[in-house]
């Protein structure tokens, strides 16, 4: 039986939350000027981080991959790109709110961290794809 677009939905930003804090955890010592800049304790910092990938990873799912009812790994691919770029961007709007917007001018920065979390996320996305083909579509159960 398979679950509905909803629950994917709900497993994807979840499953883009935990993968976050994998990463954060693996990149512990990259990730600690962030977690200084932002006033955070480094004991939460990987919950902190990758907080927002709840959000943006439900919404990439859903807009993505249940919405045009394409189920191929190149969309999971596309998913898990496109929510690590958008968990980015929201980390690039709180530091310019927080440190205003001499902080863009730090584009040597931003850019590999884009870059990494695309390919990151990217293939971050391919197991959850494969979950999703391998339950079946809604239509079949």
């Amino acid at each position: 039986m398979s679950a509905s677009p909803t629950m994917w939905k709900v497993y994807a930003g979840g499953y883009a939350f935990l993968g976050g804090v994998a990463v954060i955890v693996a990149l512990a010592s990259a990730t600690d000027a962030v977690t200084q800049a932002i006033g955070v304790s480094t004991v939460y910092a990987s919950i902190v981080i990758a907080f927002p990938a709840i959000l943006t990873g439900t919404i990439a799912w859903g807009v993505i991959v249940e919405q045009r009812r394409h189920y191929a790994y190149s969309t999971g691919v596309w998913f898990g790109a496109a929510t690590a770029v958008l968990t980015v961007f929201v980390w690039l709007f709180v530091f310019v709110f927080l440190r205003g917007p001499l902080f863009l001018t730090r584009v040597t920065v931003i850019l590999p961290v884009l870059a990494g979390a695309a390919v990151i996320g990217g293939l971050a996305g391919v197991p959850l794809m494969y979950a999703r083909t391998r339950s079946g579509t809604p239509e079949e159960a």
